[in-house]
């Protein structure tokens, strides 16, 4: 990788982050105020059905205005989640997808790929690539909804629902957000499970009614969360351990319907798995992520390793198919090398919060026949950039100076970022984490704005 020249890319959109962040918020804030004010004035006057209203609205309008213009290559992962989905669909198991020609399998998680396949049955199974993809895209459309209409209920779980509102707004609004909307991958779907369970977390801290139902639907979306990104492996257990320190006994039940539900995903995975090597049978390449972000040849910290290190790995793979060699190998050397690995983790948040973020480029085809406008493609990924970088200080300033902030996020978000400073991260894997950033900046923002006289 070419550090000097992609540090020189980020300080330049950094750059102009910054300055509109101290302008809009410093010299220009009255400015500010008077502009946004008497929209946030409409939006909290509004019922809670149109403010959800809105937002999916909103959050429908800009997908829809871009999916035409919008190509997603039919390749590596989509074509896996697509493919793998369109397996369970006809036979019930993804075992034709995932058996190569040796026998052996190569399998990522179905989290994902399992309730697709549910919308391909229900919407007709689609017969094309294309078709394929499309149906895709619909089917993240209404999940991409779903997180608006979630944001919109978590503001009023905190007591600050004007908040959750235009957090949804600004949702709705986000490039990264809306193109991954187009991308069949993992992360809209996955951004539901995170902020549904955000949701259901604070009705379970707070002790609202239907406690042991919230736990009972915490579980079964905690499971499902695992099942397609398991770097979340640790949340309910987190969740587990804070509830029981705030609400003792009274958690007891709620936990146990919690993790009762959580087991029925994995169960799920296991039978559709039936004679793969493992226990969960949820694997998601571990050791070659763990090996790709640990490793004596080249770390760059990036989910795409250096072609000598993809080479090490593709021979491991052929000798164990199960990734095991990878980890075993990656495991010694951070052993061996423990301040080399800890000085790797620098690389791998640059990657998780402060790159270029993905989906703007070769997986939309950018300037290739038959894919995404090169200028569109290039035009939307420095927006994004540079809306994903304010939403990063915003955000970070929301969760530290709010003094209403979850602090179950905070410990979320910096388990997450520990978690991939072991392996090798992309800027997607923090896509699912943003809308939690989104809540804590409005919320800050309109604090300071009550605190100074502006509140209208």
């Amino acid at each position: 990788m070419d550090w000097p020249s992609e540090l020189s890319r980020f300080a330049g959109h950094a750059a102009v982050a910054a300055l509109l962040v101290v302008v809009l918020l410093g010299p220009a804030r009255a400015w500010t105020v008077r502009i946004v004010a008497p929209i946030r004035a409409k939006v909290a006057a509004m019922t809670r059905g149109r403010a959800v209203l809105l937002a999916v609205v909103l959050t429908l309008a800009t997908r829809l205005a871009l999916v035409s213009a919008v190509h997603p290559v039919y390749e590596t992962d989509v074509r896996e989640y697509c493919e793998k989905a369109a397996a369970i669909a006809e036979d019930g198991h993804p075992r034709a997808q995932e058996t190569r020609a040796d026998g052996s399998r190569f399998y990522r998680s179905l989290g994902y790929s399992l309730p697709l396949a549910g919308w391909y049955r229900v919407t007709g199974m689609p017969e094309t690539p294309e078709g394929r993809v499309r149906s895709a895209q619909a089917f993240n459309l209404i999940a991409a909804c779903g997180v608006a209409w979630l944001l919109v209920l978590l503001g009023a779980a905190l007591s600050r629902e004007t908040a959750g509102r235009v957090a949804a707004l600004v949702y709705a609004t986000f490039l990264p957000a809306i193109m991954f909307s187009l991308l069949p991958y993992t992360e809209t779907w996955t951004t539901l499970l995170v902020v549904a369970s955000a949701l259901l977390f604070e009705k379970l801290r707070r002790g609202d009614s239907g406690t042991v139902l919230a736990g009972a639907v915490f579980g079964l979306v905690q499971g499902l969360l695992i099942i397609t990104r398991t770097e979340f492996s640790w949340m309910p257990f987190l969740a587990a351990a804070w509830l029981l320190r705030e609400r003792g006994r009274q958690a007891i039940a709620p936990l146990a319907a919690s993790a009762f539900l959580a087991l029925v995903p994995f169960a799920v995975n296991h039978e559709m798995r039936d004679g793969y090597p493992g226990h969960l049978r949820t694997s998601v390449q571990g050791g070659l992520i763990l090996y790709f972000g640990q490793n004596p040849i080249e770390v760059n910290g990036h989910g795409n390793a250096t072609p000598p290190v993809v080479a090490h790995v593709r021979d491991l793979y052929a000798k164990d198919p199960t990734g095991g060699l990878a980890r075993d190998e990656a495991i010694a050397w951070m052993k061996e090398h423990p301040l080399a690995a800890l000085g790797n983790a620098p690389k791998k948040l640059f990657h998780l919060w402060l790159a270029e973020p993905q989906g703007f480029g070769w997986h939309i085809g950018a300037g290739r026949e038959g894919g995404t406008d090169r200028v569109l493609a290039g035009s939307l990924r420095h927006a994004a950039w540079v809306q994903a970088l304010c939403l990063l200080i915003v955000g970070i300033a929301g969760l530290v100076r709010w003094r209403e902030a979850p602090r179950f996020w905070i410990a979320v978000i910096g388990l997450h970022a520990a978690t991939w400073c072991v392996l090798a991260a992309s800027t997607r894997n923090r896509y699912p984490l943003e809308p939690l950033l989104m809540v804590a900046a409005v919320a800050w923002v309109e604090g300071a704005d009550r605190a100074n006289g502006n509140d209208n």
